[in-house]
């Protein structure tokens, strides 16, 4: 379980959006989050709420003995016009697949589990599979 805090201090102007976030264990440091979301949709469908987006991101989580990669898409509250972009409403679980890692995590498969907790702070929960 990894705590992660502002993920959108540096936002592009468009439908992609890029971000980096420190990743702390215990309140320590342990490494970095970089990421990217890109809008893949907005209007309400059968699989989407109305006044929610869809986005797919890809992530990098960056720790001492290498590197996870994590992929999916997930369900945000609407963009609004001008602002920054809206951020997963809080307690609301989003899983991304784990699409591979380096150094200790070479192979690395599963999932990873994001949770906007109230405080700002965000909680990923990585679960492997052998």
């Amino acid at each position: 379980e990894i705590s992660t805090r502002d993920w959108s201090s540096d936002v592009c102007s468009s439908d992609l959006y890029t971000f980096e976030a420190s990743l702390t264990r215990d309140g320590k440091p342990t490494g970095m989050l970089l990421g990217q979301t890109i809008t893949a949709g907005e209007a309400a469908t059968a699989s989407r709420p109305k006044g929610f987006e869809e986005r797919i991101a890809n992530l990098v989580f960056r720790l001492p003995d290498g590197q996870i990669t994590a992929t999916g898409a997930s369900f945000y509250p609407v963009q609004r016009a001008g602002a920054a972009p809206s951020q997963l409403p809080p307690e609301q679980r989003q899983v991304r697949v784990i699409t591979g890692g380096s150094g200790d995590y070479v192979g690395a498969r599963g999932e990873v589990r994001s949770m906007r907790i109230r405080d700002g702070t965000y909680q990923q929960e990585f679960h492997f599979v052998d």
